[in-house]
């Protein structure tokens, strides 16, 4: 009985249509501003909720990198809460004008933005959220045992894709982390020669074939190959059926036993200290960048010394300070007149006055 209503306010009425309605009282608060005497900042927060929205329209636009066959459009949260932030103060601007009511129309305005952001907040504390904590490993624990002694130990993952394809990956060490991914690496628009080497060494060992993968596996310093679960689709459990019989047969290969993450087998020709697998030199440019962030951190570090300054000279110009002084001595003057005293000529000590 509980769910039949929510089922069919969702059946009749759009989410969208809801989200709106919620959101309208801030909408319309916001767009009021324009009428108040609050107009300058006003536009200056519903042109900020402007330019977030539009961040954000645009970021859905613009989609500069890929996973396997899938496009990785740019992240929207930017703009949106830009969006928010302009849609709020001017809603605020514009409250904050009225005379009676205001109180009651805050509280609508607030009450219509809880009921729309309850959802995203109780899927957060329930966990339910598209994102979420990684697991904590993202390898088979032969691997990360190997890696404990071989910290550029490499992997060569293959992933079964929806539309039949296969993505392969080389993981280092323990497995990828966010600290090791780079966006220049990512949104490279050409392919590289490892990436080339990758996937035709990928393709033949899922794939009954003569190719010789001992060079490749120098070159990349591998050491495992790692064949991922499929989606679940008839295209990708065929890839998978197919490439676990061609690594079965393949004699390059040993394999080692199945994992939580899928089959795995070892490369018999894995060297511990192949070329693939040792760390690169640092380019000239990387010194260059590094003395110049040094240079830059010491800058900051000596502009932050605070400097003692003395006193402040007198600017004013020399009218102005010929008028001051006569004023401090009339002044000077009446207040002893009106005590009995008589002002020296230097302005120095007072001397009473013979009764």
């Amino acid at each position: 009985m509980g769910g039949r209503p929510r089922g069919l306010l969702v059946e009749f009425v759009p989410a969208v249509l809801i989200l709106a309605v919620l959101i309208a009282p801030l909408a319309l608060a916001a767009i009021a501003v324009v009428a108040t005497r609050r107009l300058r900042g006003g536009l200056l927060a519903l042109a900020l909720a402007g330019l977030g929205f539009l961040t954000a329209l645009g970021a859905t636009a613009l989609q500069v990198a890929f996973v396997g066959d899938s496009t990785v459009p740019i992240w929207t949260g930017a703009g949106i809460s830009l969006m928010w932030l302009g849609g709020i103060a001017a809603a605020v601007l514009g409250l904050s004008t009225l005379r009676r009511g205001a109180a009651v129309l805050a509280a609508l305005v607030a009450a219509g933005v809880l009921v729309a952001v309850a959802p995203s907040i109780v899927a957060l504390a329930l966990g339910r959220t598209a994102v979420g904590p990684a697991p904590e490993r993202t390898l088979p624990a032969f691997v990360e045992a190997e890696a404990r002694t071989d910290p550029r130990v490499g992997t060569l993952r293959l992933d079964p894709t929806a539309d039949g394809g296969l993505r392969a990956t080389v993981e280092r060490g323990s497995g990828a982390r966010l600290d090791q991914q780079s966006t220049l690496a990512s949104t490279r628009r050409e392919l590289t020669d490892a990436t080339d080497e990758i996937a035709t060494l990928a393709g033949n060992l899922v794939s009954r074939s003569g190719f010789d993968a001992a060079p490749a596996i120098s070159e990349l310093g591998l050491s495992f190959v790692l064949l991922g679960p499929g989606d679940g689709g008839d295209a990708s459990a065929a890839v998978e059926d197919r490439a676990r019989s061609a690594l079965d047969g393949n004699p390059q290969v040993v394999a080692v036993g199945e994992t939580d993450f899928g089959p795995l087998w070892r490369f018999a020709a894995a060297e511990a200290d192949a070329p693939g697998s040792r760390i690169p030199e640092p380019p000239p440019l990387a010194w260059w960048v590094v003395a110049g962030q040094l240079l830059v951190v010491g800058a900051a570090l000596l502009l932050s010394i605070p400097t003692g300054g003395g006193r402040e000279p007198d600017r004013r110009p020399p009218s102005t300070r010929r008028r001051r002084r006569a004023d401090a001595a009339a002044a000077a003057a009446a207040t002893a007149a009106a005590a009995g005293t008589t002002p020296t000529d230097e302005g120095g000590e007072a001397r009473a006055e013979d009764a």
